[in-house]
């Protein structure tokens, strides 16, 4: 049998390289799954029931926002360390509430 000079034959580098191939292949895999769940593409991703649809800066420090939630879509005003509630627009409704 021969040896590599540290006490291993062939036989055991050829494992240590499988070992290193497979912990390699596993890891690629495991970071295309990943990309693929952020981008909301593998069936079975959760979805996020919160998103900003639109920002209308109003000055540095305040804003305006239109977020939807769960299929409701509301206005709400921020600014420095206030979240104000504006107005709960509901889709498809089209009437203004004054």
């Amino acid at each position: 049998m021969e040896t590599n000079g540290m006490g291993m034959g062939d036989g055991g580098l050829e494992i240590i390289r499988m070992v290193v191939s497979l912990v390699i292949v596993l890891g690629m895999m495991y970071a295309v799954y990943y990309w693929l769940k952020r981008r909301g593409a593998m069936p079975g991703a959760t979805q996020k029931r919160l998103r900003v649809i639109e920002r209308l800066p109003i000055d540095a420090r305040r804003s305006i926002l239109l977020l939807q939630i769960d299929g409701e879509e509301f206005l709400v005003g921020v600014g420095g360390d206030t979240i104000a509630p504006l107005k709960n627009l509901k889709q498809g409704a089209g009437d203004d509430e004054a």
